[in-house]
């Protein structure tokens, strides 16, 4: 936390003090640590295919379920639109949610969010 701020200010960035804070995601004792949510994405601890600890990211609840309005709401809008008009639109959105969201270990939500 004292190397930070310096490396942040070379580039013209500051931390702000409210916001800022140090996560223990990893106690070592196999259970986890703390969550936390850092652009979109709720990061945790979890246990790879060979029983390591690795760090897991998935989409954040808030995130999500912003995304699933929106999209509902845009629908209801335009379900006037041309069928096909319609189609194209949602799978440039689709396609937008899978370039950001569409990470290893995502897989859920990225099926909560269209299950096709």
């Amino acid at each position: 936390m004292e190397v930070l701020p310096k490396r942040m200010g070379k580039y013209g960035l500051t931390l702000h003090p409210e916001k800022t804070k140090l996560v223990e995601v990893n106690k070592g004792d196999g259970k986890g640590g703390q969550t936390f949510d850092f652009l979109g994405f709720t990061h945790y601890m979890g246990k790879s295919r060979k029983g390591r600890d690795i760090l897991k990211r998935k989409t954040s609840k808030k995130k999500l379920k912003i995304a699933l309005h929106r999209t509902n709401e845009w629908i209801r809008t335009n379900r006037h639109r041309p069928i096909l008009e319609l189609i194209r639109e949602l799978d440039r959105k689709l396609q937008g949610q899978y370039g950001y969201y569409g990470i290893t270990f995502n897989t859920r939500s990225l099926h909560l969010f269209h299950p096709g």
